[in-house]
């Protein structure tokens, strides 16, 4: 999967791109009051360079765009500060 691809997959499901290059991990936030369906997390990091320095990202792509097929639910935590309704948020 290309980056293109995975941007379309992302503005359909309303998550947002946190981090894309190519020194660190690929972030992608759940939509505001929602965490993913498969982790219960309201972001997901996938490593997408491994030691040899070689790129994974397509691959990388891939698993994001797997976790935001899965979907979403609300996010059921009282005061939560990531959804901005906690103390830190």
């Amino acid at each position: 999967m290309n980056r293109q691809q995975f941007l379309k997959v992302l503005a359909a499901s309303g998550a947002t791109l946190d981090t894309d290059c190519e020194d660190f991990d690929l972030n992608v936030d759940a939509p505001k009051g929602k965490v993913f369906s498969d982790t219960g997390t309201h972001c997901i990091c996938i490593p997408y360079n491994n030691n040899c320095g070689q790129s994974w990202k397509s691959e990388a792509y891939k698993e994001a765009a797997r976790h935001v097929s899965n979907g979403f639910r609300d996010c059921e935590t009282q005061d939560c500060d990531t959804c901005g309704t906690g103390s830190y948020a």
